[in-house]
């Protein structure tokens, strides 16, 4: 008996790994990818996954495939089209790795499509700050905070003070989100430190994170026995994610009271959470989004203003001329607001670029094929198939962004005739579309994004206003540089000047 179980199950694998590989044999990509993802767990492992995926597409087209049942894209407008809000598309299962607490889920790991348009709605107004008076004003204490504390690193001829640039970015966005998400900041920047300690342990946690967002079945399966909690428990509040929970959970109780069935309002405050509130979140849905956006809100707009950071230091030319360009503006204020950054078209040409040359989303965001079935860069695909980007492939696609768009070059988002080199304002209107993309769209487009965008504009705008920054070892910008879900980026150390005294 045991063995005709065990030739059962050889021959159950047998045909299913076939049919599997069968099904889009005719789509081409890495060898052995069509009958396993050790290959792609592989690169998760190395810390290099957007790396290889962005290396297949250049090798293999603009539609390959990486496993079993997981297809990558480049094409930028396959992307776009898959995110409409007409489109049949919907999330995969790579979302449900993305549930910080058994059986619920958050807006990001919500594949409901109903309950997912629903729930964006009554997170919008939060979000976009409509609900949140005084949006500019937070974020701008947040940056008085983080220029006081670069002050503090200055060097001079005298004196050297290596400053590790990575780390202060990381305060100053976990500031940010905490202080529009529950109206109390960190304190990161004022105390110069991880307050609540979440900074390595998350970075320490996120390539299991990403391998759980490939083999979901494996999370799945962890969470439905029980064992992912068991997981947790023993691992202590002290660990990694556990300690995002603990937060969100405070701070949610501080609102709500501690009686679990509490809903009474003690107060009602314009922050996001006062925002969720009114709009009839309850206390669990209040207590995921808490950790979604301490999360979320804060590494992803790290790595985004990190990836034009590193550029900008090590080309003189550009941070030249964006010094010359933030000088001429005449910023009367003590910090920049957002429509005078917006209004600085080589700023918003140093940030598209720095987004481009590095996207800050390496994860492939996998979307599940309509039933139906697709055609796409003329293959067939079949109903079922997930679909993630390489969004590094996309946005270093050579036939809209030319033969060097490996190379950061912020002049190319200019216009020849206002001093860039793009001739040619409907390839301008087609990069736009490209850029656009890295907060996602439609459907699926990001919620923060309106205070990501804040952010980037005011502390670039700060920082090279006041300083001269130059990385210590341009030879090896990052002591730690790997990525997953996000970019993990740490030891970024720089030399400091205050141009006031050059």
């Amino acid at each position: 008996m045991l063995l005709f179980i065990v030739v059962a199950v050889i021959v159950g694998y047998i045909t299913w790994t076939y049919y599997s590989w069968r099904r889009l044999a005719h789509i081409p990509g890495p060898a052995f990818c069509g009958f396993t993802q050790l290959r792609q767990l592989y690169w998760i492992a190395q810390g290099q996954p957007a790396a290889h995926y962005a290396e297949s597409c250049a090798r293999y087209g603009k539609l390959v495939r990486v496993g079993p049942n997981q297809l990558i894209t480049g094409d930028a407008e396959q992307w776009r089209k898959m995110g409409s809000i007409r489109s049949s598309y919907t999330r995969s299962n790579f979302f449900e790795a993305a549930r910080f607490r058994r059986g619920e889920d958050s807006v990001l790991s919500m594949r409901d499509e109903k309950a997912h348009t629903d729930l964006r709605a009554k997170l919008g107004p939060g979000y976009s700050g409509k609900e949140v008076p005084g949006v500019e004003a937070i974020i701008d204490k947040s940056v008085t905070e983080f220029v006081e504390l670069v002050q503090q690193y200055v060097s001079t001829r005298e004196v050297f003070r290596p400053m590790d640039l990575s780390e202060k970015v990381n305060f100053f966005t976990l500031d940010v989100i905490s202080a529009l998400a529950f109206g109390e900041p960190f304190d990161n920047l004022r105390d110069d430190k991880d307050n609540p300690g979440i900074i390595g342990d998350t970075q320490r946690s996120i390539t299991l994170l990403a391998i759980f967002h490939e083999l979901p079945y494996v999370y799945l399966f962890l969470e439905k026995t029980g064992l992912l909690e068991r997981l947790q428990a023993f691992l202590g509040d002290d660990f990694g994610f556990n300690k995002v929970f603990k937060i969100a959970d405070a701070a949610v109780e501080r609102r709500f009271g501690k009686a679990e069935k509490s809903y009474k309002l003690p107060e009602d405050k314009n922050d996001m959470m006062g925002s969720f509130i009114r709009h009839g979140l309850s206390r669990k849905q209040i207590e995921n989004e808490t950790v979604l956006q301490v999360l979320a809100g804060s590494d992803t707009t790290a790595g985004a203003i990190r990836s034009i950071l590193v550029p900008l230091m090590s080309n003189a030319q550009a941070q030249k001329k964006l010094v010359e360009e933030i000088d001429r503006a005449n910023i009367t204020g003590v910090v920049v607001t957002d429509a005078e950054a917006r209004n600085m078209p080589y700023l918003q040409a140093c940030i598209k670029e720095g987004m481009r040359w590095q996207p800050p989303a390496p994860t492939l965001l996998s979307r599940k094929v309509p039933p139906e079935g697709d055609t796409i860069n003329g293959l067939f695909v079949p109903g079922g198939t997930k679909i993630g980007w390489s969004g590094h492939a996309i946005h270093h696609d050579e036939d809209l962004f030319g033969p060097d768009a490996d190379i950061f070059r912020p002049e190319r988002w200019i216009l020849c005739e206002d001093g860039g080199d793009c001739d040619s304002p409907s390839k301008l209107t087609q990069m736009n579309r490209v850029s656009e993309l890295q907060f996602s769209y439609g459907r699926f487009r990001c919620l923060g994004e309106i205070v990501a965008r804040i952010e980037i504009n005011k502390i670039l705008v700060e920082l090279f206003r006041r300083f001269e920054v130059n990385s210590c070892n341009p030879l090896k910008v990052f002591e730690m540089n790997f990525s997953s879900d996000v970019f993990v980026q740490a030891g970024m150390w720089v030399r400091v000047t205050d141009r006031r005294r050059a």
